[in-house]
């Protein structure tokens, strides 16, 4: 009787401290198994000698010029961009990587489709390592080839391991971290994975079941998100549920934030917009069946700046037109929630790169001061 009194008074306990955490506007940091927690209200909190605000202040373009007839880019995929600013653009149309200074000149093109060395077939994704090399994720030739900074071609890693990695990094001792999807009768496993520097499985850190069917197309089914820090340490996070991890290079826990947040229902409206960006106006094959849940996920992506601040892209919408990002600082408290009518990118040296289009559709890169608000 006494043992089921104290399973009983701790259980108590346990609701009485998350209704109290959830109802306060304070940020509160609990050590939970030796991990620090951070619990953050559900609106930001005054955090002394951090922004309460912030808006963007247009500053370059880059692509402005463009037209059909002659492209800048024909279809950007990615950006980085260097502690001297410089500007990696990754082309995926066209097979190429543009460079530019920190004035937005072009300083080098180099790429070409094909198999061959150094020549990409359906580049994906690149990133800057921690060793001032490129990576790049190449999907149609299976690999992830490294570049010097200048383009010269220096290594490739094979992928053929894996099916399709959504997001992979590469980490300071030369193994990688990646997003993969195993599929296992009617179901699939979305794996978030740690590999030797020879792309072998050594670790899953975290996986979510979904379910799977080649008849039903289901939409917003649960992902995993990282991003490396400049410190060789990874953030990730499930999209259906507002906890975001920090892991040392061995996907070990060391740090978790946690946010309160009111669940976004899907209109009608944004089932057809979905439809229409994923699949086209021809609408799915015939007996394709669509399903959605009845609310967004929790969030859509995340960035980290150089500052160590990081921003989460939510499916919450402004009356502008805008979508709200989740600001927290480096400690993981949430100190601002700021509508943004561009897609950010990179944050880097107080300035926000994006991608958008001309008039003509054409692909470009703006680049924004960021002002804020004290």
């Amino acid at each position: 009787m006494g043992k089921q009194l104290t399973i009983l008074f701790l259980f108590v306990l346990s609701v009485f401290v998350f209704v109290t955490l959830a109802q306060s506007q304070e940020t509160k940091i609990i050590n939970e198994k030796g991990i620090p927690v951070v619990y953050n209200p559900k609106t930001p909190v005054k955090v002394p000698n951090e922004p309460k605000g912030l808006h963007l202040e247009e500053n370059i373009t880059i692509g402005q010029q463009s037209t059909k007839e002659e492209p800048l880019f024909y279809r950007i995929r990615a950006i980085q961009v260097d502690d001297n600013e410089n500007i990696y653009i990754l082309d995926n149309k066209a097979c190429q990587i543009k460079t530019f200074d920190s004035e937005s000149r072009l300083k080098n093109t180099f790429g070409m489709k094909g198999q061959g060395p150094g020549e990409m077939h359906l580049p994906w994704l690149i990133n800057l390592t921690l060793k001032n090399q490129i990576m790049l994720y190449d999907v149609g030739n299976r690999r992830i080839s490294l570049f010097s900074l200048d383009g010269t071609h220096l290594n490739d890693v094979s992928t053929a391991s894996t099916i399709l990695l959504n997001l992979v990094s590469i980490l300071k001792d030369g193994s990688f971290i990646g997003t993969d999807v195993i599929y296992k009768g009617d179901k699939s496993v979305y794996e978030f994975n740690k590999y030797d520097s020879s792309f072998k499985k050594k670790l899953t850190i975290s996986s979510v079941e979904r379910p799977y069917d080649r008849n039903i197309l289901r939409f917003f089914q649960p992902r995993i998100f990282f991003r490396a820090f400049n410190n060789g340490n990874v953030l990730w996070g499930n999209d259906h549920s507002y906890v975001l991890h920090i892991t040392n290079s061995e996907g070990i826990e060391i740090k978790r934030i946690c946010r309160e947040y009111d669940s976004i229902k899907i209109t009608e409206e944004d089932k057809k917009r979905e439809i229409e960006m994923r699949i086209g106006e021809q609408g799915p094959p015939a007996g394709t069946e669509m399903k959605f849940p009845s609310h967004f996920p929790v969030f859509d992506h995340f960035h980290i700046c150089d500052e160590g601040r990081i921003y989460v892209r939510t499916y919450e919408k402004s009356k502008d037109g805008g979508i709200f990002y989740d600001v927290f600082d480096s400690f993981g408290r949430y100190i601002i929630k700021v509508s943004l009518k561009t897609t950010l990118r990179v944050i880097r040296k107080n300035k926000l790169y994006s991608v958008e289009e001309n008039q003509e559709g054409m692909h470009l890169v703006k680049i924004y001061n960021l002002k804020w608000e004290y």
